[in-house]
């Protein structure tokens, strides 16, 4: 896999097959953003919630290292055909279990749109000090002219766990694309984990040790 973007913003059709596929390959290749129309997050998604946050606590594998995690959020806009650059958009992390709420910068590619679509980004676990057990939310802001409807984390290990694909849906169905879609470029590559659903974002009453980093999340 050489992708590292995708863009099919306002890509109508587009066949669910097609779509299930683009989303499943990029999210076990380390693909940085993914972009198409969409109304639901992805069923293999673990841990699903309405809203812009999702939470969820990393299981416990044996011999299975957590890479990071793939984020996907269901997203629409008041404003069309704007593009998003120069939009200060970030993902919050927040550790409870370790006391600790980290901010990253993410530049954000989709453009303003009203009909919902679908965004899937990954973030490596290397900057984020993320074990075993730990109780962990993540929180998406985009600006204020989007609104985030609701918000899925697949967590991804080096092995694969439980995503399954076939590589040549991609091939067999480009005819389905419309052409307008857009071409990625670059490149990434890796594995996907799992773990149980979760429920609505919780309010641990820890106090919490703020970090941010300034700069824009790289892929």
């Amino acid at each position: 896999m050489s992708l590292k973007y995708v863009f099919m913003d306002g890509c109508k059709k587009i066949s669910n097959t097609l779509k299930e596929s683009i989303l499943q390959v990029c999210a076990v290749n380390y693909v940085g953003f993914v972009y198409l129309p969409g109304t639901e997050i992805p069923d293999w998604y673990s841990y699903v919630n309405e809203g812009p946050s999702v939470s969820f606590q990393i299981p416990k594998f044996v011999d299975n290292e957590l890479k990071g995690f793939t984020y996907c959020a269901v997203y629409s806009s008041i404003l069309d055909n704007m593009e998003s650059a120069g939009r200060e958009c970030y993902m919050t992390i927040f550790n409870y279990t370790k006391c600790v709420k980290k901010r990253v910068g993410i530049a954000f590619g989709g453009v303003s749109i009203s009909e919902d679509h679908l965004w899937q980004g990954y973030r490596s676990s290397e900057s984020l000090d993320l074990d075993f057990e730990d109780e962990v939310e993540v929180f998406l802001h985009l600006g204020d002219e989007f609104t985030i409807k609701k918000t899925g984390v697949c967590l991804v290990y080096e092995k694969d766990v439980n995503i399954e694909y076939k590589s040549n849906l991609i091939t067999d169905n480009e005819d389905e694309v419309n052409e307008d879609a857009g071409e990625g470029v670059t490149d990434k590559r890796g594995r996907d984990g799992d773990g149980d659903e979760a429920g609505p974002s919780h309010g641990w009453s820890k106090r919490l040790r703020y970090e941010t980093n300034v700069g824009y999340e790289q892929h």
